[in-house]
């Protein structure tokens, strides 16, 4: 099995830091590509691709989410507390 090679000299910090922010900015610039947002068609909100409007529960002109009962337990629990 072959042994990684070591360092012949030490190496500083600041280079360390560097590579690591470098590889840090390509991340997040492929990351923010991918998230893409919609205008609801019920609300005109923004949405994520793909998924249901967390503002109205509509995806794809119906209602999938029933938002009226947990607006109802957030109430409850607020009052009571």
């Amino acid at each position: 099995m072959a042994k990684h090679p070591t360092p012949k000299r030490k190496l500083a910090k600041s280079a360390g830091r560097r590579r690591y922010s470098s590889f840090q900015y390509k991340t997040r610039k492929k990351l923010d590509n991918k998230v893409s947002l919609t205008k609801c068609t019920n609300c005109s909100e923004p949405r994520l691709t793909h998924h249901a409007c967390p503002n109205c529960g509509f995806y794809r002109g119906r209602q999938v989410l029933d938002l009226s009962s947990k607006l109802k337990k957030k109430i409850v629990t607020k009052v009571s507390a």
